[in-house]
């Protein structure tokens, strides 16, 4: 009744059995779920009397053993394995110089989603914070550049250049997007959301992501004078089959007039924050 469905069964060098499944979790996507099986006439049986504890208490063969986190911070020495592209990425258009990352614009966009090198990761659950510093100096006119949570229901915090000038804005997806498997590629501008002149071509961007109970909002900021500002309201995530996957936050620079631009990343951190689910 929670949303568990789809696996495997398998079995451990101890002879116990599990069900290797996941859960429909709202926004941040499918997580796994092992479930205690047993057998009975040689029937295989999940839990005890149709009920599956919360918390298992599992052998562990490895004790010493030191898994590679799934998300995490970066200083752009190097690319950690935890990230990855949205798209198979045009090698000629990104590099890691000087502790940042460098994304040059590739392609005439209106939105994100039609973004290359749009670089993400994961989110932890019930949710996280996400920070990173953006250096829009290099833009050219009409470029967008920042953080973004990405999904076919997507918003984002950035930077553009228009006229000269630059701005902070929030976009998101203008409408709802309809979510279906195999849907004709999104074309649609984006609804601006806030707007506001910024005396600087950096800034610091955050994200403020949760996932409690399906709670699945984001709230985007940004530091002025050394203090967090939040940007228009609260964004409600989604996840959705067109995607196929739980909401990432990702790194973005695309043209929306001409090519050329591009933008510089650094200080890039990722938070876990517990709740009181």
């Amino acid at each position: 009744n929670q949303g568990v469905a789809q696996g495997g069964i398998v079995s451990t060098t101890s002879g116990k059995w599990y069900a290797m499944l996941f859960r429909d979790s709202g926004a941040v996507g499918r997580l796994p779920v092992l479930v205690p099986v047993h057998f009975e006439n040689d029937f295989p049986v999940f839990g005890v009397d149709g009920d599956v504890e919360d918390k298992l208490l599992l052998e562990d063969t490895k004790p010493a053993h030191k898994y590679a986190p799934l998300y995490g911070d970066e200083d752009f020495s190097s690319l950690h394995n935890y990230w990855q592209w949205n798209h198979v990425p045009d090698d000629s258009r990104w590099k890691l110089l000087d502790h940042r990352l460098i994304l040059q614009t590739g392609k005439i966009c209106n939105n994100v989603t039609q973004a290359p090198n749009t670089l993400t990761q994961r989110m932890p659950y019930p949710g996280g914070v996400v920070t990173v510093t953006v250096d829009g100096s290099a833009l050219s006119d009409g470029d967008i550049a920042g953080l973004c949570m990405l999904q076919s229901d997507y918003a984002l915090a950035g930077i553009t250049k228009e006229n000269g000038n630059y701005f902070l804005v929030k976009l998101a997806k203008a409408g709802v997007a309809d979510g279906e498997m195999n849907p004709k590629e999104d074309d649609s501008l984006p609804a601006v959301q806030e707007k506001i002149l910024l005396s600087s071509a950096k800034v610091t961007l955050r994200a403020r992501i949760d996932f409690t109970r399906m709670k699945d909002t984001a709230v985007f900021e940004w530091k002025q004078n050394g203090n967090w500002q939040t940007l228009a309201e609260p964004f409600s995530l989604y996840f959705k089959l067109d995607h196929f996957c739980g909401v990432r936050p990702g790194l973005f620079c695309y043209a929306t007039k001409e090519l050329g631009g591009q933008a510089a990343f650094s200080d890039f951190t990722m938070r876990k924050e517990e709740t009181d689910e």
